[in-house]
């Protein structure tokens, strides 16, 4: 391999025979075996500058779960927040020496219970013109030496607004006493966790239970996130729990189609007959109310001529019913459709839009 280098080298030196830097590391990887899941791997190397050309170390660049934690040169240090996004971080004179640590995270790495083989590495982008890029690599073969069950929370859909919370247990035959000694939530507005001790029989494994409550934060949407527990282990330093979560608008808007809540079908309706359909919205948190101001009916095609939308308020800033009414007829043309867009005075949906769809057809009922 060492040969291969040289090679490398050779060829992208230049053919004036100027000075050129040239970097090498003590070593540049290392095999750790089996390792825990949730063990924090570290290692340390040693970047040298062989050339005869000042050596610029421009960035280092991590890869998930593998973290530069510090880099020393020049007598200057960088910490791990500090390396991020940071350019042109030192210059190595000819013979001169940098150290990089770096931590390989093994909690995030796989689901519990599987075995995996993981492989990571750390990238030095330098002006060396044979090696740009330097890769240092991290592998192991980890075990999970505890069951989560169930392997991540995952509260479905809730409404805003609405009490959800979730439960998981942990347990380990292996570690022995594995004490959770705090919990790290990214967003801790919207997601409170707390660990609990299980008191179990004798001969049992230890047990723990994780207690998740989505708060009234949460934003909208679908959401995949995490938490961190710290663990007092001789091994194992960290458990990683995955969170998913899908919050719906505290306001519901539901139609005449049960398989499409959202779509007011007037289906096929007899031609020289008008049609009246409903659209029902509740708001399902009384501490924000939902003011709806008025219901209009958009992108029509072919016309929004002869269409009526009607707001009839049934409790003010709670419930209210919408109606569609549809003309007789089209004219010649047989299918329609547009959107009802709804404005009203609300934090989460100010402007909500409802699809509307039918066909015209002689002899329909």
């Amino acid at each position: 391999m060492r040969a291969l280098l040289l090679l490398a080298a050779a060829a992208f030196a230049p053919l004036d025979g100027s000075a050129v830097p040239r970097i090498e590391a003590d070593h540049e990887g290392d095999d750790f075996g089996t390792v825990y899941r949730g063990e924090r791997l570290s290692s340390k190397f040693v970047l040298v500058n062989r050339g005869d050309a000042d050596l610029v170390i421009r960035k280092i660049t991590n890869e998930c779960q593998c973290t530069a934690s510090r880099f020393t040169i020049d007598g200057k240090s960088w910490e791990e927040e500090q390396l991020k996004g940071a350019k042109e971080l030192g210059v190595l004179s000819p013979g001169e020496e940098a150290q990089l640590e770096v931590v390989m995270r093994t909690a995030v790495a796989t689901t519990p219970g599987d075995e995996k083989a993981i492989s990571k590495s750390i990238r030095v982008h330098t002006n060396d013109p044979a090696r740009a890029i330097l890769a240092l690599n991290m592998k192991a073969t980890m075990i999970s030496p505890f069951t989560l069950e169930p392997a991540k929370l995952d509260f479905g859909v809730v409404r805003k607004g609405a009490e959800a919370k979730c439960a998981a247990v942990i347990w380990s035959d292996v570690l022995g006493e594995f004490p959770i000694t705090g919990v790290t939530v990214p967003n801790p507005d919207r997601l409170a966790v707390k660990a609990t001790r299980v008191e179990t029989k004798p001969g049992l494994p230890p047990t723990w239970r994780i207690d998740a409550e989505l708060l009234p934060a949460a934003p909208i949407g679908e959401v995949v996130t995490h938490f961190d527990l710290a663990v007092d282990h001789p091994r194992v330093k960290e458990i990683q729990v995955q969170v998913k979560y899908v919050v719906e608008p505290p306001v519901s808007f539901v139609g005449n189609k049960e398989d499409d809540p959202e779509l007011l079908d007037f289906g096929q309706m007899a031609v020289g007959t008008p049609k009246t359909v409903e659209l029902t919205i509740v708001n399902g948190d009384p501490r924000i109310p939902y003011l709806l101001g008025a219901a209009q009916l958009k992108e029509c095609r072919p016309t929004s001529e002869g269409f009526v939308a009607e707001v009839v308020e049934i409790e003010k800033g709670m419930k209210y019913v919408v109606k569609v009414t549809a003309p007789a007829t089209l004219g010649k043309t047989s299918y329609f459709h547009g959107n009802v867009e709804l404005s009203a005075t609300h934090p989460d949906v100010p402007l909500h839009k409802v699809r509307y769809r039918g066909w015209y057809k002689k002899g329909a009922p």
